[in-house]
């Protein structure tokens, strides 16, 4: 006997298998699930896959039913072609009659059903035996008859029909199919065919399934669920119908997530199967498949596809095509995301809506037709619009394609609806600002998108010209904060990917390459690097030149390069002398530099500038104490808290002022005042821990410095000020503890080697004591304390020449001799660069 030969259907199904590409996961997890008991827990037997049209959603599912064949089990697919349960049920049943199953009990009386339905609507308004509906409610009958029990949830309302009508023909057709039929189970039959019907179709499909798994296939739900979902909910997860046997699995694939109010009580049953796009791999593994081998086609078949499968398939097969004749698929796939949807109207609002970046209901009012203007909450429907926080937004790769296909369809309208769109957003803007202080409105989330919004619509109508007043929008928003700066340059980055404008794409590239996200190591150089960019930007003013260079001197600052911070605020100083945030940033890096008389200068200056500045007259409070000038001090600190009374910084310093002036109580009030504003300042804990020392209060003191050290566990100051205080309390191993921990930390610092070695003196460790006062001398050759604590133990060794000369070195030094550690410029000056602006 001849060897039979594969048909023609076999060997495409071959060659599908073997051209299957990605889905890795899917694939293999549905497989291992093949194996699984269908009795044991957590079986799955309901698959939701999701995802945009032309995700690949059929192309798995189709390969999900090859896995189960080759496991022996009976796959049935079902498509949009049913319009309510009956026909869906007959088309599996026809389906499984193809494969050799046949669900004889349920077709035949399906049989009966369309034959005794066909009579009962057509013959509906004759009489049978004298009894039969008046001719008034004849065809309302007739449509009662049509269309109950067909879809479940359709109710006696079908089509906006009256009730009262509808239930009085209706009980008219039930009285004449009882005269006529004779037999109560046919007249439910006609009725109620869906609850009638289903459970014999489940019945009969068990016995099917005793014998092997069936996988049943809903594709394309996005059009089945409107007539199935409450069926095939109630048949799958309740006993409405009857029981769903065990080795029955359902399959289910739509573009949305399923209805809520109908699913919502049954989700755990569901298995979710979301499908992105593919990864660029998976792109080239495809395109491999197809022999597409040419780089250059490759890159760009992926910049047109996005990675949405069906449209890297789609030009795979227009390849290997010459790289200008590759096709544009936008359209093609333009019509698949709208291919249900048939009125001009809504589709043309669909399309603009991919305009913006998120959208609420204003915004859709100003881009759609005036026929469809109200209708919103179809939008809302669109499988691939999703709702965050109240707004819309489509879908990256639906928006990127729709924006490709409307600006090569129409320049002209592409630039009218963005402009319309930058009109709208600048005057939610400036309805904003009518309530809004200036000061604030940098902070306010609302007038910060509305304006980043205007400005992305204003790129997006004419890049070209207004390039420029988007950088200048980049400058404003880092003066204000520099994550801003960053969230601007990432809206700037979308502009550019919108248009696909060259000019765009390479300024794109200039301002959002080089920065990485906030706290990372090269954070700075980055941004000093897209400083640099913008400083070379052709059409800023003076003006904007010297707020980039203030952003770039504060970013020097911030990482420790003072001296071209200083350079860059000098340069913005000579772009713009009446400008005063340079003169703030040049005063605050000269003081670290101890270049107090220059810093005093230029706060000076900032505060002629702009008297109203609390920050002007606080900073100039600063270097007047430095200075030793601490009357004027007092005076400048006391503008600044006046002007602004939550300025704890600013109470902190003059706190610092009188206790220099030895008014310890003033200094306890201010601190306490600057603590209560800012509980976060672990400096202003420490200062008032130091005040309470001073005072004898040792207790109070070290509360503080607790304080002080859990908002900052690297604050060596605030652990050498608490070893002292428990030193002076007797608390030797609680000092030590703390010291130990300053010295890992800053392993050269002279006073708590100093102060370690006191301890251990006292405690008698002598050879600990000596190694730590000879590294601290080495350190610091006149360190004090550290001599006059070696003195006394070189006395108690019998080194008398060494003690004595340990000691005419102290008393030579006495007088810069301190109990407590020394603050460290730092400290002294706490300086918070993050209050600062150019």
């Amino acid at each position: 006997m001849a060897e039979r030969r594969p048909s023609r259907q076999e060997l495409m199904l071959q060659q599908r298998r073997q051209d299957f590409v990605g889905r890795v996961a899917e694939v293999s997890r549905f497989r291992e699930n093949l194996n699984l008991d269908p009795a044991g827990e957590g079986f799955p037997f309901l698959y939701h896959v999701r995802g945009l049209t032309g995700i690949g959603k059929s192309t798995l599912v189709r390969r999900w039913r090859q896995l189960a064949g080759e496991r022996g089990a009976v796959t049935v697919p079902l498509d949009a072609g049913p319009l309510n349960p009956l026909e869906a049920m007959a088309a599996i049943s026809t389906e499984l009659a193809s494969q050799g199953h046949v669900l004889k009990a349920f077709d035949k009386r399906l049989a009966s059903y369309r034959q005794r339905h066909h009579e009962a609507v057509t013959s509906v308004d004759g009489p049978v035996d004298g009894i039969g509906p008046s001719a008034g409610s004849a065809a309302t009958a007739q449509l009662a008859l049509a269309g109950l029990g067909s879809v479940p949830g359709l109710g006696l309302l079908a089509g906006g029909l009256d009730p009262q009508p509808v239930a009085q023909g209706l009980e008219s057709a039930r009285s004449w199919l009882s005269a006529r039929l004779r037999n109560a189970d046919d007249v439910r039959l006609v009725l109620s065919p869906v609850q009638v019907l289903t459970p014999l179709f489940l019945r009969e499909l068990a016995g099917v399934a005793r014998e092997r798994l069936v996988v049943l296939v809903c594709d394309t739900y996005e059009q089945l669920a409107p007539v199935l979902d409450e069926w095939l909910r109630d048949m799958i997860c309740t006993e409405r119908y009857g029981a769903l046997d065990q080795n029955v699995i359902v399959v289910i694939a739509g573009q949305g997530e399923l209805d809520q109010l109908v699913w919502g009580d049954h989700g755990r049953w569901v298995t979710d199967v979301p499908l992105d796009v593919f990864s660029e791999a998976e792109s080239r593994a495809l395109l491999a498949g197809q022999g597409v081998t040419d780089e250059t086609v490759i890159e760009e078949i992926l910049r047109l596809s996005h990675g949405l499968p069906a449209l890297v398939e789609q030009l795979a097969q227009a390849s290997p095509a010459p790289l200008p004749e590759i096709p544009d698929p936008s359209e093609s796939a333009v019509e698949r995301f709208l291919r249900w949807e048939t009125d001009d109207d809504l589709r043309a609002a669909a399309l603009a809506c991919a305009l913006p970046l998120r959208l609420d209901e204003d915004v859709f009012r100003v881009l759609a037709p005036e026929p469809v203007a109200d209708r919103f909450s179809w939008l809302r429907r669109l499988s691939f619009v999703q709702e965050h926080g109240g707004e819309l937004q489509y879908h990256e790769v639906v928006r990127a394609i729709m924006l490709r296909f409307q600006r090569h369809r129409s320049p002209t309208r592409w630039r009218a609806q963005h402009t319309a769109l930058a009109a709208h957003f600048a005057e939610r803007r400036q309805t904003l600002e009518e309530i809004l202080p200036a000061d604030d409105r940098w902070q306010d989330t609302a007038w910060r998108e509305a304006r980043c919004s205007e400005t992305h619509h204003r790129l997006c109508a004419e890049p070209q010209a207004a390039l420029p007043h988007a950088l200048r929008e980049m400058l404003n928003a880092g003066v204000v904060d520099i994550s801003l700066f960053r969230h601007h340059a990432r809206a700037f980055r979308q502009a550019g990917r919108d248009t696909d404008s060259r000019v765009l794409m390479e300024w794109s590239k200039r301002l959002t390459s080089p920065l990485p996200e906030e706290g990372s190591e090269s954070a700075n150089g980055r941004l000093v690097a897209t400083l640099n960019h913008l400083l070379a930007a052709p059409g800023l003013t003076d003006a904007d030149r010297a707020l980039a260079h203030s952003l770039r001197g504060r970013t020097h600052h911030t990482d420790d390069q003072l001296d071209a911070a200083v350079a860059d605020f000098s340069q913005a100083i000579d772009l713009r002398p009446d400008f005063a945030s340079p003169y703030v940033g040049r005063a605050k890096a000269l003081l670290q530099l101890d270049q107090l008389p220059g810093a005093h200068a230029d706060a000076n200056r900032a505060v002629q500038i702009d008297p109203a500045d609390a920050e002007h007259w606080g900073l100039r409070g600063v270097t007047h104490r430095l200075l030793g000038q601490h009357e004027p001090a007092l005076a400048d600190l006391s503008q600044a808290v006046q002007l602004n009374p939550k300025y704890s910084w600013a109470f902190a310093q003059r706190g610092l002022t009188h206790r220099a002036l030895g008014q310890l109580d003033q200094a306890l009030v201010d601190l306490s005042h600057a603590v209560q504003l800012n509980p976060a300042d672990a400096w202003a804990f420490a200062r008032r821990g130091e005040i309470h020392h001073l005072l004898g209060d040792h207790q109070q003191a070290l509360a503080d410095l607790d304080s002080a050290i859990k908002l900052n566990f690297e604050y060596t100051w605030a652990f050498a000020q608490r070893a002292t205080t428990h030193r002076l309390l007797g608390n030797y191993q609680q000092a030590l503890t703390d010291l130990d921990h300053v010295i890992r930390l800053d392993p050269e610092y002279p006073w708590a080697l100093a102060s370690r070695g006191q301890i251990h003196r006292a405690l008698g460790h002598t050879d600990q004591a000596l190694a730590d006062l000879d590294h601290a001398i080495r350190l610091d050759p006149g360190h004090v304390l550290a001599l006059s604590e070696r003195s006394e133990i070189r006395q108690l060794l019998g080194h008398y020449e060494q003690a004595l000369a340990d000691l005419r070195r102290a008393f030579r030094l006495i007088s810069v001799y301190s109990p407590a550690p020394p603050g460290t410029q730092h400290d002294e000056v706490h300086l918070k660069r993050d209050q600062s602006s150019p």
